[in-house]
């Protein structure tokens, strides 16, 4: 009976090693690698795209985010999250060549992608959707002038948007578990 347990105690420790191995993310493509090619997966947001299996965060632009919404000239709001999305979507829609330049700090691979011969990123910032930083001060610049995208009303920059959602998330009340629940009950009924 001896012998078997050891057999179980390895085969257990063989079981542990396999599904750590399995869970343990590649890491990202360093900067200067071999560009990636594909039809992307899946468009994750305005400026986050899934393609040879690599989750690609556009570098030097910041898009709003999916929930977001920003103003129109009559005061009125509309989706600018879920249009920088679609805008993505359409871009991207048949293969893209990405050049990784890095990882940001939630492991994503940060690239550059051109489609059908145009940067992606370029094109999402002078289309109004996305802000472009040093990179594409050209294109936000001809966004900003011309009124297209978030430029046609007032907007909330992205990363400020992320900022006040964390901080209303952060503020909201909790939904108490049943177990939570049960103490607050306990302790109200033996104080009282």
């Amino acid at each position: 009976m001896r012998r078997r347990s050891g057999a179980w105690v390895l085969i257990a420790i063989g079981v542990a090693v396999v599904i750590v191995y399995g869970a343990t993310p590649d890491p990202p493509p360093a900067a200067g690698t071999a560009p990636l090619s594909g039809t992307p997966e899946r468009i994750v947001d305005g400026d986050t795209l899934d393609v040879a299996g690599l989750r690609i965060r556009l570098a030097g632009i910041d898009a709003p985010e999916l929930q977001q919404t920003c103003g129109t000239p009559a005061g009125g709001t509309w989706s600018c999250g879920i249009a920088a999305r679609q805008a993505l979507r359409d871009l991207a829609a048949g293969p893209v060549n990405c050049t990784p330049s890095g990882s940001d700090r939630y492991g994503r691979t940060l690239a550059t992608c051109r489609s059908a011969g145009r940067d992606v990123a370029g094109a999402l910032v002078e289309a109004g959707l996305a802000l472009g930083g040093e990179t594409y001060r050209r294109e936000e610049g001809a966004a900003r002038a011309a009124g297209r995208g978030l430029w046609q009303g007032r907007f909330d920059t992205p990363a400020d948007w992320r900022r006040d959602a964390r901080l209303a998330e952060a503020e909201a009340p909790l939904n108490p578990s049943r177990f939570e629940r049960f103490i607050a009950w306990l302790l109200e009924a033996l104080s009282g």
